[in-house]
């Protein structure tokens, strides 16, 4: 998401909810004002999930791979067709317009045409997505679009709709966002979505990451600073779901101020505004995950404990299936899959 926002002063956003008016409407994500926040919530992450070294670590060697210079030897494959990448819970587009900027040194002649879609439930994020796309520079052989559906419901009409059965080089739902999903059946709609978007001539990517369910929670009580940002934590619970899963729900004060250091000293004259903000979040196990996919007709290519253990020439060798939290998945019956 885009990391150059500023926390500069700025009156209260327009049609904020009362607190107890939004944390009876909208999930946390859908609140006006909120990407701002996300941005300095992703930079929070424990050093393991750090965004950033999603891209440049992993999507974009598997993009690369999938680029028509590299992939043309490929079975059945169609240079004539755009290199489309889908992101699910896109956000504000941080992976797809980071990946963008690291393809700067690619020429037309390598890539002649490459479309990006992300799709978000949340307009808020999507409106975010698009402000930071329209101040990037999209070079003439990139097409970008932002839609607005749920992960979980993109079923064959939809993906027809938006020309993505079947024609994806690379799917990302990357900063935990598989988690967002409540149920089993939701998961397991998302990743039959997935398996339905990717190229089934190869080569074709898909790539989740989890937590593990320690960062899932939060701290009663406990305050954090998140640049101009104070968050409390004033409520969780973990529910069990009626199908055996653990979600955990949340419930915070989140409060704006003008400045990261007003914000640090709880200066009330530097105080905008603040509202309540709530989160749910559903444990996935490694097990879960590689479960899913095979229902789905996906397999694991390669799993890894951190983003920094990389893909392709010098990749650190796979984890343990306990420690594993980031997946790269391909169709099952998918040949030449990239070697480990």
């Amino acid at each position: 998401m885009d990391s150059d926002r500023r926390a500069a002063a700025a009156p209260a956003p327009p049609d904020v909810a009362s607190p107890q008016e939004a944390a009876a409407s909208s999930p946390s994500y859908s609140l006006p004002g909120f990407p701002e926040f996300y941005e300095h919530l992703l930079s929070s992450l424990p050093p393991e999930y750090e965004p950033g070294l999603d891209i440049s670590c992993v999507c974009l060697p598997l993009l690369k791979a999938a680029l028509p210079s590299e992939a043309a030897s490929a079975p059945d494959a169609d240079a004539s067709q755009p290199t489309t990448v889908l992101d699910l819970c896109t956000g504000s587009g941080r992976v797809l317009l980071g990946l963008l900027k690291q393809l700067a040194d690619h020429s037309v002649a390598q890539v002649p045409h490459l479309r990006l879609v992300g799709v978000d439930s949340s307009e808020e994020m999507l409106a975010a997505a698009r402000a930071a796309a329209a101040a990037a520079r999209i070079p003439p052989w990139c097409d970008i679009s932002w839609h607005c559906a749920d992960a979980a419901g993109l079923p064959a009409p939809e993906l027809a709709r938006l020309r993505l059965q079947g024609a994806c080089r690379l799917i990302v739902c990357a900063a935990g966002s598989f988690h967002h999903l409540l149920s089993a059946d939701a998961q397991l709609a998302c990743m039959r979505s997935i398996a339905a978007a990717l190229a089934p001539a190869g080569p074709a990517y898909a790539v989740l990451n989890i937590f593990c369910p320690e960062h899932l929670q939060a701290v009663p009580d406990e305050t954090a600073v998140l640049g101009p940002f104070r968050r409390t934590c004033v409520q969780q619970q973990a529910e069990q779901a009626t199908d055996g899963g653990r979600v955990w729900r949340q419930r915070f004060e989140l409060e704006r101020f003008v400045s990261g250091a007003a914000a640090a000293g709880n200066d009330a004259g530097q105080h905008l505004w603040q509202r309540q903000e709530q989160w749910a979040l559903r444990e996935v196990s490694p097990a879960d995950l590689t479960r899913l996919a095979a229902a789905a007709g996906l397999q694991v290519v390669r799993q890894q404990a951190l983003w920094v253990d990389g893909w392709g020439d010098g990749a650190a060798a796979q984890c343990a299936d306990s420690d594993a939290r980031i997946f790269t998945l391909s169709l099952s019956t998918a040949a030449g899959c990239c070697s480990s």
